[in-house]
């Protein structure tokens, strides 16, 4: 997979802000911008953009960004809004939340996974009362409805 080989040296574009490696975070980091952690964040991680961490990173925090790409270390929930990368040395040891998942081989996710298009055919289901007694073919037709 390319998009993992060329993503772990490479910083996203135009970031506003670099948690380097001997950098330690306590308590609740909020940024706007592009965020890079390569060092250690402990408490919670909000950016409305991208959030890179990389393969010194350690991060005991929920973490909350638009596109995230992990080759370190995250205790805690993570929800990304657009797409989440997992590469092979990037570790997850929580839930995690995301409307596109890529995981490369070797990589660790220790959580529930729950992704946006899910959420929309549970919406649907839900709506239609219960799942008891409906085939499977019948909960398919739901989904595929959901998405229209």
């Amino acid at each position: 997979m390319a998009i993992f080989e060329k993503s772990q040296d490479r910083l996203p574009g135009n970031v506003e802000t670099i948690i380097g490696p001997t950098v330690k975070v306590e308590g609740n980091f909020v940024g706007e911008g592009d965020v890079a952690v390569e060092g250690s964040v402990n408490g919670s991680l909000k950016t409305a953009k991208n959030l890179r961490v990389g393969s010194s990173a350690k991060i005991k925090a929920d973490v909350d960004a638009d596109n995230i790409f992990i080759a370190g270390e995250i205790r805690g929930n993570v929800r990304a809004r657009g797409r989440l990368e997992l590469a092979a040395s990037g570790r997850i040891y929580g839930n995690v939340d995301a409307t596109v998942l890529a995981v490369e081989a070797g990589a660790v996710l220790h959580g529930k996974c729950q992704m946006a298009a899910g959420r929309e055919a549970d919406a649907s289901v839900s709506a239609n009362n219960s799942t008891a007694g409906h085939s499977v073919d019948e909960l398919e037709r739901v989904a595929i409805k959901s998405k229209r």
